[in-house]
């Protein structure tokens, strides 16, 4: 799934998050170490719904699905404006 800045903006204005890093990439280039902008690490969690259901078969009879949670979520790594990412699932 690609991250691109028109996603990161969509997201920011959702969540009220203006933030610099994620949206001015000069400023983010000059103030950081990070070569330009970066998504909000809420952004790539949120993601993990999408790829969910990339990846989970429709049970027969299933009205609806409730998403119980995550464990031990961290953010790694920045995820830069213009990358690709992808879920990996242990069941």
């Amino acid at each position: 799934m690609m991250i691109d800045h028109k996603r990161i903006t969509a997201f920011a204005d959702v969540t009220e998050d203006h933030q610099f890093i994620h949206l001015d990439s000069d400023r983010a280039v000059a103030e950081t170490s990070f070569d330009g902008t970066i998504a909000h690490g809420y952004l790539t969690l949120s993601m993990a719904s999408a790829f969910a259901y990339e990846v989970m078969q429709e049970i027969e009879g299933q009205t609806a699905s409730v998403n119980y949670g995550f464990e031990k979520i961290r953010f790694l790594a920045p995820v830069p404006a213009g990358s690709r990412i992808r879920g990996n699932f242990v069941l």
